[in-house]
Order: C-alpha cells, then sequence, then structure tokens
C-alpha cells in the first residue's frame, strides 16, 4: 500500500510535506565551482522515518528554481549526492518538471514513485536535467526526488543534499538543508513505530 506523508519545515513533527530549502557553502576548483551561483531553493526542513535496512524512501520534497537571471535562463545539472551518514545511500534522483498536481510529497515505502500517477507524471533523470526561473514552470519549480536507503540499522541522518550545476559554462553547487532522520532496523517493524527528527539547519 502506497503510503503519502506531509512535511513541515523547521518544526518537530514526525513526518512533514512542503517544499525546499535554503543555504550555500563555496569551496574552491579549476573552473569557479562555489554556491554564488542563481540555483535557489525554499526553507531549511526536516522529517523522520522508521524504517528496515534496505527500504528506500522516495523523498520529493526539494523545489529548485534559478533567480535574477534572464527568465529564459537555464542550468544543467550534473550530479547529486547525500550530505550525511556514510550509510545512507543514494539509489537514484529525479526532476519532475511544473506544472505539476502536487507541489512536493513523500512515500516512505515507494521507490521509484508510480510514473503516470496523480503526484509525478513526469520522471526525468535528474543528471543531465534543465533547471529554469520559476515563471519558466508556471511558478512551480523543478522538484528533485530522490530514492535513498540505508544499509546498516541504526539512527541514521541526512543533513541535506548537494546539487551540482552548470550555468554559463561554469560550475557550481548548492546545498540543500531537507534534514532526514532514519530509524533503521533489520527486524520488521512494529506498528505505530515512531523515530525523531533531526537537529534542522543549514549545511555546512
Amino acid at each position: 500500500m502506497m503510503k503519502l506523508r506531509s512535511v513541515i519545515p523547521v518544526f518537530s513533527i514526525s513526518l512533514l510535506m512542503l517544499g525546499a530549502c535554503s543555504s550555500d557553502d563555496a569551496v574552491p576548483s579549476a573552473k569557479s565551482v562555489g554556491s554564488d551561483g542563481p540555483m535557489v531553493h525554499v526553507s531549511p526542513h526536516g522529517w523522520a522515518e522508521p524504517v528496515q535496512v534496505g527500504q528506500t524512501i522516495s523523498d520529493g520534497l526539494e523545489v529548485l528554481y534559478l533567480e535574477n537571471v534572464p527568465s529564459d535562463a537555464t542550468a544543467v545539472i550534473t550530479n547529486v549526492s547525500l550530505i550525511g551518514d556514510d550509510a545512507l545511500e543514494l539509489v537514484d534522483a529525479y526532476i519532475v518538471p511544473g506544472p505539476r498536481k502536487v507541489g512536493s510529497f513523500i512515500l516512505p515505502d515507494q521507490w521509484p514513485p508510480v510514473e503516470g500517477s496523480r503526484l509525478t507524471p513526469v520522471l526525468d533523470p535528474a543528471i543531465g536535467a534543465s533547471i529554469g526561473t520559476r515563471s519558466a514552470s508556471d511558478d512551480w519549480g523543478w522538484l528533485l526526488v530522490i530514492g535513498m536507503r540505508s544499509v546498516q540499522p541504526g539512527y541514521k541522518v541526512r543533513s541535506g543534499i548537494r546539487i551540482d550545476y552548470e550555468y554559463l559554462g561554469t560550475e557550481y553547487f548548492v546545498n540543500v538543508p531537507g534534514v532526514v532522520g532514519m530509524c533503521v532496523s533489520s527486524k520488521p517493524l512494529k506498528e505505530g513505530a515512531e523515530c525523531a527528527i533531526p537537529k534542522i539547519g543549514e549545511v555546512q
């Protein structure tokens, strides 16, 4: 059975549905890689979920778009990676363009999201996807949907997502502070199991 969860930013609740974040950091590189590029998101947020080892979660909360650029400008995603516990694995990443039927979602027991459903009518691979301005997507932005899982039991935390992209020949990255706590069990989950939300804030 598909379970759809919703999410709340910054506050503590068992799970949450909103949409994206904001936080950036720069590191040196041969092509002036940094976080001062045009790709943005919304505010820091977090959620948590009890899962079993190897269970893949569909996380569709991060809305991306470009800001302070011409309305027809685009950037191309070159890589998506998780920031956090080494036991967490990125299974795959997709982009859902706008307009779409929901702004964002979490499916803790389904990967990939059902293509053609009311949630994700289009799933494009994130690597190589073009991201534009909000106005170019009827004000929806581009939804990043990732599948992630833990290969070890215990309390595992994803503190954010790093997105590398290219804009006008220069490489940039943005760290999205979408925090996830996973209470990972090697045994079947008990009904009503809960999981604590990690501290929510900027990704360093």
